[in-house]
């Protein structure tokens, strides 16, 4: 399965804290959104997957970290029930291009399978 989706915010941005309860913001609320809907234009989501293999192409303006870019997607994964469960997530490939403008940023996310 593969598809592109727009750039996260940062998970300082994704979520938020008060007290002990954790939760998602109106930022990252308007994310999932847009993203979610933009997975399902791509393509057709079957039964989640149990095991897979997880690429991401990065195409970002700035220095954002790829753990705070992968955080966010692995949480919309299972968010869509594309993934069961991030912790089935055997393998990640993840590659960050900078480009110019804020048009341009994006991920490709491709999701294999994991075979035994």
């Amino acid at each position: 399965m593969k598809f592109t989706i727009p750039k996260p915010p940062s998970v300082n941005h994704l979520y938020g804290l008060h007290g002990h309860i954790k939760y998602i913001t109106k930022k990252g609320k308007e994310w999932f959104e847009t993203a979610g809907l933009t997975i399902r234009e791509q393509t057709t989501i079957g039964e989640p997957l149990m095991r897979c293999r997880l690429y991401v192409n990065t195409y970002i303006m700035d220095q954002s970290d790829l753990d705070n870019l992968l955080k966010a997607t692995q949480d919309l994964l299972t968010h869509m029930r594309i993934i069961e469960d991030d912790k089935y997530i055997m393998e990640i490939h993840m590659q960050k291009t900078i480009v110019k403008h804020r048009k341009q940023e994006q991920l490709e996310v491709e999701i294999q399978k994991y075979e035994i």
